[in-house]
């Protein structure tokens, strides 16, 4: 388990790079939807 929790596939650090500014898309929006 440790092994495959360690060597990350390709597409998972993709995936994660991608849900990361996603989240910072989505704050940067209810911000701005707040804000007006």
């Amino acid at each position: 388990v440790e092994d495959a929790q360690s060597n990350e596939a390709p597409i998972q650090r993709i995936a994660d790079s991608i849900a990361g500014s996603f989240v910072y898309s989505v704050m940067t929006l209810s911000a701005a939807t707040f804000a007006f």
